[in-house]
């Protein structure tokens, strides 16, 4: 996509951004990074839970709603 100064964009605007965290076995949830596009965000978390046991999830910051969850059964049989 391009804008009309004809500068590249390799998103389009009306594409929401997600944060995916990562939730400690502490409870808390780390940050990890922001992406545009759902499609992206999903391809990311399945990168990231293919990293580490714990729960990892992607959020809609604008709407506080939790888009996808992974490795929430691994997490839980481990006591996470």
């Amino acid at each position: 996509m391009s804008g009309s100064d004809g500068t590249q964009y390799p998103f389009r605007f009306d594409e929401n951004s997600y944060d995916l965290f990562e939730k400690n076995p502490d409870g808390g949830s780390l940050w990890l990074t922001a992406v545009v596009g759902l499609q992206n965000a999903n391809s990311k978390l399945q990168e990231i839970a293919g990293r580490t046991l714990n729960e990892v999830f992607v959020m809609d910051l604008h709407t506080s709603t939790v888009m996808a969850r992974a490795n929430v059964a691994a997490a839980r049989a481990a006591g996470r």
